[in-house]
């Protein structure tokens, strides 16, 4: 269900303009060059708000979201995922980021 008030867009992020935007799901092809490459695009352009990163039970992935909070000075929050997929169940760790200024 969408709500009236999010827009769910599966694009390039190069491809859009995020300058309006307060949340970004970043869900990419686990390799920590892209990701930061992407974090650092969506935190020089979107509004401050919140990005949240799938996969970071890769330790690449995890280690690239601690380096890029850490170099920021933004708060870095960890939460597992569960979901089922071809009949399993499946555990995932994903992580928020955000400026100290957003209460979470």
């Amino acid at each position: 269900k969408q709500c009236y008030n999010i827009r769910l867009v599966s694009k390039s992020l190069y491809d859009l303009d995020i300058s309006n935007m307060e949340c970004i799901i970043l869900d990419g092809d686990h390799n920590p060059e892209v990701l930061l490459t992407d974090l650092e695009y969506c935190y020089a352009n979107m509004k401050p708000g919140i990005i949240f990163i799938d996969d970071c039970s890769y330790p690449a992935i995890n280690q690239c979201c601690v380096d890029f909070a850490e170099k920021n000075n933004l708060k870095l929050i960890h939460f597992d995922q569960y979901y089922e997929h071809l009949g399993k169940s499946i555990q995932d760790m994903c992580a928020i980021i955000t400026n100290n200024n957003i209460k979470l």
